[in-house]
């Protein structure tokens, strides 16, 4: 399937059309594209830039309260998950090391390897976590993975306005003022901080398609290598317009 056509379902699944995103800032998510689960990169519902399918490293699903591997499908330029008959779809994206250089240029090297190209601005070792909920009978599930953004209740229930506590986890433990942008993929958008415990309450912001993203880092345990390790997690789910909720 070429981008173009990824697009222009996304495009009729949000609802989204009229949205402009920055490109500073980008993340991975998952969008249901004629019946499968796309891993899509950046920001515009409308777009998805292009990432390497390799990085796409393995998917998770739920069903039942049992998480369960998924087969990630990879073609030249794009990944999808095999997810038949689950609640809860999930990937990971292991971007690895990424190092900017004072030219402004980034490069997939440790920071040791990038000095000899230049001066070095930031070096991070980066993972993105991507989390839909497939539908609102699936009970919220903890993945196993670094970095979760864990809903009370299956957010797919909600509707517009509705309010949905969440808490962050960093390797199971909270993460204290950690920031949740409740509108990953839209404007406008506003950025919600945890309490010591990781909780935040969280409104559901759209009809329709709904992305939540939060991100955490921390020094990495060897500085030569890199700064920091980085990890992000996009989670979405939809919630029927006015007309799907009578």
């Amino acid at each position: 399937m070429r981008y173009s056509a990824v697009a222009a379902s996304l495009l009729s699944i949000a609802g989204l059309c009229s949205l402009h995103q920055s490109a500073h800032a980008h993340g991975a998510w998952l969008a249901k594209i004629h019946g499968d689960y796309h891993v899509m990169w950046g920001h515009d519902p409308s777009n998805t830039g292009p990432y390497s399918p390799a990085e796409v490293t393995e998917a998770r699903g739920v069903k039942n309260s049992e998480v369960r591997a998924l087969p990630v499908v990879r073609t030249e330029k794009y990944a999808s998950i095999d997810a038949t008959d689950v609640g809860i779809v999930s990937a990971i994206m292991s971007g690895g090391f990424r190092t900017q250089t004072s030219d402004g240029k980034y490069h997939s090297l440790t920071k040791a390897e990038a000095k000899k190209l230049g001066e070095v601005k930031s070096s991070a070792y980066r993972t993105r976590y991507m989390v839909t909920y497939a539908n609102d009978r699936e009970q919220p599930k903890l993945l196993g993975y670094d970095l979760e953004l864990l809903p009370q209740i299956n957010p797919a229930k909600a509707k517009k306005g509705d309010v949905i506590p969440v808490q962050v986890l960093l390797k199971g433990q909270p993460v204290a003022n950690a920031t949740i942008n409740d509108n990953f993929l839209a404007y406008p958008r506003q950025h919600i901080k945890t309490d010591a415990q990781g909780r935040a309450n969280m409104t559901v912001a759209n009809y329709g398609h709904n992305a939540w993203a939060v991100s955490h880092s921390v020094p990495y345990p060897d500085l030569q290598k890199a700064d920091t390790a980085a990890w992000s997690t996009v989670m979405t789910f939809s919630v029927p317009g006015p007309a799907q909720a009578e």
